[in-house]
């Protein structure tokens, strides 16, 4: 037995061997094509999303099995279009100085769909980039379909029914939660490890529920290869939710 595991040993070192040689063979003299300057300088963003999720746990009863069941359900907050009613009696002021009057209706587009930019010295061209998403006071969630209630009994505090009967519904509300958002950051450079995107300054982990009472910085960084010399591209964006009453 001693005898066969030193021979396998060997013939994987040997093996090893003979890939690493194969490898570097291959690779010598290799002749890269330039990469356009309009990718490895992109640190534009393609798409974003704000999500608000919770788990229920065993307050949604499935109708066909005939017991209660534990579900995480998500909501998608809009980010371009989103229409809002002043109901609060009394003028609400935007991040961008708009003054929305009692009883006014106005359409809000936000997120990657709508970035503002500022000045800042430590920022890696002088600018942050801000998105900007709305968001309202009360968030729906709903069940995966008919076959799934939520039972008002059973949710946790500060839940309530929308629509229903008999103490069920397929939808229940709550306030919105800026603990437990969920934001998605997109690079127009997206494929493999082309872009990175880093949290910056305690920023949450994006993908994952986070805390965003709090303006959010991300540095993206463009990872394609680029001439000799060149910097790495480079853009400091800030996520900052809004909630509108």
């Amino acid at each position: 037995m001693k005898i066969f595991s030193k021979t396998k040993t060997l013939y994987t070192g040997i093996c090893l061997l003979l890939a690493g040689m194969f490898t570097s063979s291959c690779e010598t003299g290799l002749v890269y094509e330039d990469v356009p300057e309009d990718y490895y300088s992109d640190v534009s963003l393609t798409n974003s999303q704000i999500i608000s999720r919770y788990l229920f746990e065993n307050c949604l009863y499935a109708k066909n099995f005939g017991e209660y069941t534990t579900y995480i359900a998500q909501t998608t907050h809009g980010q371009s279009g989103v229409t809002w009613t002043n109901e609060t009696g009394s003028n609400f002021t935007l991040p961008n100085g708009t003054v929305v009057t009692p009883g006014e209706t106005i359409t809000l587009t936000g997120g990657h769909n709508k970035i503002v930019e500022r000045a800042d010295n430590n920022a890696p061209d002088g600018k942050v980039y801000t998105l900007y998403f709305y968001v309202p006071s009360k968030v729906v969630y709903s069940s995966p379909n008919k076959g799934y209630l939520y039972d008002l009994s059973k949710l946790p505090s500060g839940f309530t029914l929308v629509g229903g009967e008999n103490g069920m519904s397929e939808k229940v509300q709550t306030g919105v939660d800026l603990t437990q958002l969920v934001v998605t950051l997109q690079s127009q450079q997206h494929y493999g490890d082309d872009c990175k995107i880093e949290p910056q300054n305690g920023a949450p982990k994006l993908g994952a529920p986070g805390d965003y009472t709090e303006p959010r910085q991300y540095l993206l960084l463009n990872n394609l290869r680029r001439p000799e010399g060149v910097p790495q591209a480079k853009r400091l964006y800030e996520v900052h939710v809004v909630v509108l009453p």
